[in-house]
């Protein structure tokens, strides 16, 4: 709850803006806060500290939970644990990485009879002078659902080419881009892959294509120098690209290569002796064959943890099996004696005695063959998912330095990963580290990014558990002192057999001159965790709006925001289900103005699988 200490009528403007995550913050400067009642750990015995941030930055770090300070606006953390907020150390989505010009030379002369020369400049695939920074354009629902699961900052990469271009950090903060932009140029990013037919095609032409380049830009610099210099060379022609590796050859700036496979590792590490370069890799899924190399050369790692759907484990239910069993006795149940078992044994049918029908139709049923593959087969693709989710945990034991990053996934899958490496043995502090310190060290931001330090930026959340831990959330986030609250209720458990899942017909009643009818596509998880979509019937070019929520009980929450014509409104829909109905509210909020509507809804069609 955040409160304060100045006038009554600042103080209702100030709650009506902080009111909504998703409404807009006009001031470029923010206030001072003071957090009382935080811990710095979630040890038992962590004594309470109390944060003053001032300027957007930790200003003090109080042992008094409680200090009389007056002038600034408070927020009582109610004993929350209060942690750095998370990086993103690598994310694609969002970032539209345009297709470099192939050919940005003159064309060879074809007036000659013998064509002896070729162009200079074969580019498909080259672009290190892109940057992110000039042309990202980011939107509030996905800037929103990086704060919801505790992320401050998020390294915007561009992805598809040989030399895709140059990233850009940003905070999550609701701000335009010039505000939230924190490093405008921090890696140069490349990929095995090229786009447009012709000549790159292949590892061996990509192999090419880069040597030639980088030995292009080698000349240039050296063209360059003699021309400074004053001596018999041409002048060197004006060329971006040419001048963007300038840096990579001098290793100034790390080249992250997107690789999940050992040979597209080993390619890259090759590539990189020849020319001197520093690198790291994105992806990582196979980055523990190559563990030892890794930790010799100091490379960091960025794991985007794209392990696939977990495989089942073809031995599970004999090894749990086996351990319900251990240390019974085989003696532990009585023998059954002659007559019970006599009495056990079912009667053969006598002679004139007839099977039903149905008997038949069933006996036939259970005698359907279902092709089941090998042990083996279905054995080594465990092994094979294994390894790739447990690749972070060997690059932890080598001591190799790593960080997180969603590429195209969600926020929320990407801390969901990060929960299940630790119940597979990743040291949870090690983890945390991954995603904030470590992270924020790793992007060359160490001194202002991932502690709770005097001096570090107010870019951190309460969490109302250790965040690494299952069903824990953020109560508030800080981005740059600006702060973000959240709704933090509790909720239970779906009851048995309520299922939200499926496409859904509602209808509103009292929603003045907005949409009436509106379909509904939802998508539930076991732990009552729902995702899907609304759209508005009967609207041209009506817009699908996300939603996320829960199911507690039979009671189903969902919540969205819809962009209309550049105005952020948020609408909820809280129901009750009764089997394939619904009946409850639907409510719109925005700057401007609050409504609500009765619903009731149908299920047209339900999951797979549900009868």
């Amino acid at each position: 709850m955040i409160h304060g200490t100045f006038s009554t009528a600042g103080a209702a403007l100030i709650a009506f803006a902080l009111a909504s995550p998703a409404a807009p913050q006009s001031k470029a400067w923010p206030q001072p806060y003071l957090i009382e009642d935080v811990r710095l750990s979630d040890a038992s015995d962590a004594r309470p500290v109390s944060l003053l941030l001032r300027h957007g930055r930790i200003a003090q770090v109080m042992d008094d939970p409680r200090p009389a300070i007056t002038g600034v606006w408070k927020i009582d953390g109610a004993g929350r644990l209060v942690v750095p907020a998370f990086i993103d150390a690598f994310a694609n989505s969002g970032v539209e990485t345009p297709a470099p010009e192939p050919e940005p030379d003159a064309p060879v002369s074809v007036r000659s009879d013998v064509r002896i020369d070729m162009r200079e400049a074969n580019r498909k695939g080259i672009q290190p002078s892109f940057r992110v920074a000039d042309s990202l354009v980011r939107e509030d629902k996905d800037v929103e659902k990086h704060r919801k699961s505790g992320f401050g900052a998020v390294l915007y990469a561009p992805t598809g080419q040989l030399l895709s271009g140059q990233s850009a950090l940003v905070t999550t903060r609701e701000a335009p881009l010039r505000d939230a932009l924190h490093a405008e140029a921090v890696f140069a990013h490349a990929k095995w892959r090229a786009s447009g037919d012709g000549y790159p095609s292949t590892p061996m032409g990509y192999m090419a294509q880069l040597r030639q380049f980088f030995l292009d830009a080698a000349y240039q610099e050296l063209r360059r120098e003699r021309y400074e210099q004053g001596k018999p060379d041409p002048r060197p022609p004006v060329d971006a690209d040419l001048a963007a590796a300038s840096p990579l050859l001098s290793g100034e700036r790390l080249l992250v290569c997107e690789a999940n496979t050992l040979g597209a590792m080993q390619r890259w590490l090759s590539l990189a002796r020849e020319f001197d370069l520093a690198i790291g890799f994105s992806g990582g899924n196979e980055a523990w064959r190559m563990v030892d190399a890794v930790a010799e050369a100091d490379l960091p790692v960025f794991m985007t943890l794209d392990w696939g759907d977990e495989v089942d484990d073809p031995n599970a239910e004999e090894e749990e099996d086996a351990e319900e069993g251990e240390g019974e006795a085989a003696d532990d149940e009585p023998e059954a004696s002659e007559e019970e078992a006599d009495a056990e044994e079912p009667s053969e049918p006598e002679s004139g005695d007839e099977v039903s029908a149905d008997e038949e139709e069933e006996a036939d049923a259970d005698s359907v063959f279902e092709y089941e593959e090998p042990l083996g087969i279905r054995e080594d693709r465990r092994r094979l998912w294994e390894e790739k989710r447990d690749s972070t945990l060997r690059l932890a034991e080598a001591g190799v330095r790593f960080a997180f990053g969603t590429a195209e996934k969600s926020p929320s899958e990407l801390l969901g990963n990060v929960r299940d490496l630790v119940e597979a043995g990743l040291d949870r502090e090690t983890a945390l580290n991954a995603l904030t310190h470590g992270a924020a060290s790793m992007l060359g931001v160490g001194e202002r990014l991932g502690r709770i330090q005097p001096g570090y930026d107010a870019t951190l959340a309460l969490w109302t558990k250790h965040p690494l831990e299952e069903k824990a959330k953020v109560a508030v986030l800080f981005v740059d002192g600006f702060p973000y609250e959240f709704d933090v209720e509790e909720t239970g458990a779906p009851d048995e057999g309520v299922d939200a899942g499926g496409e859904w017909s509602m209808k509103s009643e009292g929603a003045g001159e907005g949409p009436d009818s509106f379909t509904l596509v939802l998508e539930m998880e076991d732990d009552g965790s729902v995702s899907g979509t609304i759209v508005a019937e009967g609207e041209e070019d009506a817009d699908e709006v996300d939603l996320e929520g829960h199911v507690s009980g039979t009671t189903l929450t969902l919540e969205g925001t819809a962009d209309y014509e550049g105005f952020a409104i948020e609408m909820k829909v809280s129901v009750t289900l009764d089997g394939d109905e619904f009946e409850g509210q639907l409510s719109y909020r925005s700057e401007w103005f609050d409504s609500e509507a009765s619903v009731t809804g149908s299920r047209k069609s339900k999951p797979e699988g549900q009868r």
